[in-house]
């Protein structure tokens, strides 16, 4: 069956009888249509875990979930941005270099972001925002990232020297230096 809508057909629902006859037999099948404008629904973007937690040299990945609750497909452009230094990145599951998306109306899309902190980023949290955007449609989240510092540090003697000389059963002083290299605190 094939239905051709007039554009200037209001919104509401009306009933559509079709009529099916063969030899003096005739079928009846009542239909309830519904108009609506192009324009009716929404879209959203959600994630059950905003916040993640790990080390300077970690890559934060995060989960979300691109609802499109309109009567027509849209195709939105995606954008991360994190801080200076940070290399963030939104992509449809699965699709590492995309930039954009397509979703059928009233369907979802999972969507994958990816922050990498630069190496000597320090400890505390930072701000990320994705953004999905489709003509007049756009929704945005807001992500965080708690860096908790990388765990390095150098171990050396004061003269550099890495040996000793040591009597058996007798007390021996040698002084060591131990350097955090790393971004958390030791």
């Amino acid at each position: 069956l094939d239905l051709d809508v007039p554009a200037d057909t209001e919104p509401g629902t009306t009933t559509v009888t079709l009529v099916g006859t063969a030899g003096s037999e005739e079928a009846r099948l009542a239909l309830d249509v519904t108009v609506v404008t192009a324009d009716s629904g929404s879209v959203e973007m959600t994630t059950d875990v905003p916040a993640r937690e790990g080390a300077a040299d970690e890559t934060f990945t995060y989960s979300l979930t691109l609802e499109n609750d309109t009567p027509q497909q849209l195709t939105f452009e995606l954008q991360a941005v994190g801080p200076e230094g940070w290399d963030v990145s939104a992509a449809p599951t699965g699709e590492v270099d995309a930039t954009s998306v397509t979703v059928d109306a009233r369907g979802s899309q999972t969507l994958e972001v990816e922050a990498t902190p630069p190496a000597q980023a320090t400890e505390g949290d930072y701000p990320l925002a994705v953004q999905a955007v489709a003509g007049e449609h756009s929704v945005a989240v807001d992500l965080l990232a708690r860096v908790t510092g990388r765990v390095e540090m150098d171990f050396t003697t004061v003269d550099g020297r890495l040996n000793a000389t040591a009597t058996a059963g007798n007390p021996t002083q040698v002084e060591v230096v131990v350097v955090n290299t790393g971004t958390a605190t030791l």
